[in-house]
């Protein structure tokens, strides 16, 4: 990276702390003033939650997708995903049921108003990527215009908008990889341990919303390793920082899948015969150029993003090394999958998480 210029970190200023609020509850705003009266969920995270608050249980009721591959050893039902999303709708959850109480359940069907409240969480954390992508801007270029600018346009210009309105997991997924990236290379930048352990948590925390999202931590370490070069120490102990709350996910991960399937390593999806692998230029060509899944139609700014990405990697080539490394990891994964179209989904959901990372630039 000789004769590159290395970004500075531009730290927090009153100012910049306000514009921030500012661009988090604007956005909020927006988002739920245009759901459009939508309450779509993600029907097993919601039973999933719904057991969690009312049974005490992560089983599910019933047998929802009528698949044997979600029949634990105890003869029950299990969503295959990660409990993170479960966990971070309770508190949506127990506000509609409170809302439901005071109303009465006439309004709508049956558990409209619950299933609209863990709705509105993708909303909220929607909105919470937005602030943090203004935040990751202003720490790279220390001006308030750009980082407004290339937050709101990651915030209405992606893919993020429409997913803002359903109760999927992929706005949660993408705040914890956003958050997760974003404290790792503040810390290592500003020398701040408690922000490489802010990186770590939200990197384990992006493994249990979607198990493979842990694939992030390999362009992470590899930075980490550009980043120190030869300096060994300072490298194992800040690496060890953050692996430290990613192995505690994974061994809360493991501990899940141990007690519902017998296996800490089978998720679900392992006697799934729907959840395959299939030929990756396939996933390529849908993902990028396919006229019902590419990513560049569902959100054409992206292709700005990839010729400024260019001139970053000028500027800041362990930037750009970082962001790359993201975006490829995710893509690559994803496009070997045989649904790598998510499925019935609005444009390819599985890259949201990557999208920032192209935004950015």
């Amino acid at each position: 990276m000789t004769g590159k210029v290395v970004l500075p970190i531009t730290f927090s200023t009153s100012a910049s702390k306000k514009t921030g609020r500012l661009v988090f509850l604007c956005t909020l705003c927006v988002y739920v003033l245009t759901a459009g009266g939508s309450m779509a969920t993600d029907i097993m995270t919601y039973e999933v939650t719904k057991s969690m608050v009312e049974r005490q249980s992560v089983a599910m009721s019933y047998n929802l997708f009528g698949m044997e591959a979600h029949r634990g050893v105890d003869g029950r039902y299990y969503a295959p995903y990660g409990i993170g999303h479960a966990i971070y709708s309770v508190p949506f959850y127990l506000v509609g049921r409170t809302v439901e109480n005071v109303v009465g359940s006439r309004v709508g069907r049956s558990e409209s108003l619950r299933k609209a409240a863990v709705a509105t969480g993708s909303a909220v954390v929607a909105a919470a990527s937005v602030w943090l992508v203004f935040s990751f801007a202003w720490a790279l270029v220390g001006r308030l215009a750009p980082a407004v600018l290339t937050a709101l346009a990651f915030g209405f210009s992606t893919m993020l908008w429409p997913y803002s309105k359903f109760g999927f997991n992929a706005p949660l997924a993408t705040f914890c990889v956003l958050g997760g990236v974003y404290g790792v290379w503040v810390g290592v930048r500003s020398r701040k341990s408690l922000m490489l352990v802010c990186g770590g948590v939200g990197l384990g925390c992006a493994l249990l919303v979607r198990h493979e999202l842990a694939l992030v931590t390999l362009p992470v370490g590899l930075w980490l390793l550009l980043e120190y070069g030869l300096d060994w120490k300072r490298f194992l102990k800040n690496a060890l920082i953050v692996a430290t709350p990613v192995a505690m996910a994974l061994l809360v991960t493991a501990y899940y899948n141990l007690t519902r399937f017998g296996n800490p390593l089978d998720t679900g999806y392992l006697r799934d015969a729907t959840a395959g692998f299939g030929s990756i230029w396939t996933g390529v060509w849908g993902l990028l150029v396919s006229p019902g899944g590419s990513v560049f139609l569902y959100s054409p700014l992206l292709i700005f993003g990839v010729w400024a990405f260019i001139d970053l990697a000028r500027r800041d080539g362990r930037t750009a090394f970082l962001f790359g490394g993201v975006i490829l990891t995710l893509f690559c994964f994803y496009a070997t999958l045989a649904h790598w179209d998510a499925d019935r989904s609005y444009g390819p959901r599985y890259l949201l998480p990557g999208l920032a990372f192209l935004c950015l630039p």
